[in-house]
């Protein structure tokens, strides 16, 4: 029953507080209702009871771990602990997938162009050459990179 996401911070971080019912970014999660999305944070005081978000609204509460909610399933990084080190694609791998300041590509590629979104679906970075971009002025959490070009493709990193 619990699962999905690695912790309460995690799917958090997937909330748009500019939008509700549902409060996520349709554009990354269009089949996403307003319910409720267990994690897997229990609470430590209270192990019968762990933390989920709502997300009719955006707000993180708990709840008895018998209730019956949706579980988000989530594909790819979890946690620096049950990362792998890239994800190969199509003709392409990337590296490192838990990064905190460059993106690597390979092989290079001159006419691929990459648009790197945070989980609110902005546009936090787009043009060529991503392994020369220096990503460590941006927040902690989940983004999502987009790669078009001889081979497209779309994947999720986590920044630490």
């Amino acid at each position: 029953m619990i699962g999905g996401c690695r912790n309460i911070k995690e799917l958090q971080s997937l909330n748009d507080e500019t939008l509700s019912q549902p409060s996520v970014s349709p554009q990354f999660f269009p089949a996403m209702g307003a319910h409720k999305y267990w994690s897997s944070t229990s609470l430590p005081n209270q192990t019968t009871r762990a933390w989920y978000l709502f997300m009719r609204f955006g707000i993180t509460t708990y709840d008895l771990k018998t209730a019956k909610d949706k579980v988000l399933c989530g594909r790819g990084v979890l946690g620096a602990t049950t990362a792998a080190p890239e994800i190969s694609g199509v003709g392409f791998r990337v590296f490192p997938t838990l990064f905190s300041s460059k993106i690597h590509v390979e092989p290079y590629d001159p006419a691929a162009v990459f648009q790197l979104f945070d989980c609110y679906g902005r546009l936090v970075f787009s043009g060529k050459n991503m392994g020369e971009q220096d990503f460590s002025g941006l927040p902690g959490g989940l983004y999502l990179l987009k790669i078009s070009g001889k081979n497209t493709a779309a994947l999720r990193l986590v920044k630490i």
